[in-house]
């Protein structure tokens, strides 16, 4: 009997050390796929941040946020002189570009005509980001990033890119 007891309690033992293996394990492959995420993010960021500031336009203000996501807040980060324009809404008209996140997919071709009208440049990652007027949709291609423009936009715009961004464009 006593040995039957022991038996049980070393399989409910064994059982929980599996648990507890399964649950670790699970949290290193979650914190680690957040940190790849960051790390994308922040590589977004260097990107956009280098492409919008190599190109030269009528408007010589700062990088801009509208909206959130990770990229969003590596941008933050990396501009000290950033304007949010969830937080500043009237201050569009200070931005030489703007970064529209992800969470912005709803509302963007209203306010992106609205940034295209002021000839301030448009960049995102959203699917159909160019469809819906935005000018620079950045993506990772096999190897590097890839810009695909909306030429339309470009020229409406009288920005011209320069040869550092033109090596990145697929279209």
């Amino acid at each position: 009997m006593l040995k039957q007891f022991g038996n049980i309690k070393m399989y409910k033992l064994e059982k929980l050390k599996h648990l507890l293996i399964f649950f670790l394990l699970s949290f290193f492959a979650v914190s680690n796929s957040w940190a790849e995420d960051k790390d994308e993010a922040e590589m977004f960021a260097t990107f956009i941040y280098g492409v919008t500031t190599s190109i030269q336009s009528g408007n010589p203000g700062e990088i801009c946020v509208f909206g959130y996501d990770e990229i969003a807040a590596a941008i933050s980060v990396k501009s000290k002189n950033n304007i949010n324009l969830d937080r500043n809404p009237e201050k569009y008209t200070s931005c030489h570009a703007v970064y529209v996140a992800k969470d912005k997919s709803k509302v963007l071709r209203n306010y992106v005509e609205k940034f295209n009208h002021k000839k301030i440049i448009t960049v995102g990652v959203l699917e159909n980001f160019n469809e819906n007027g935005g000018m620079i949709f950045i993506q990772i291609g096999r190897r590097n990033f890839e810009i695909t423009v909306n030429a339309k936009q470009i020229k409406e715009a009288g920005i011209k890119l320069p040869p550092t961004v033109l090596e990145f464009v697929i279209n």
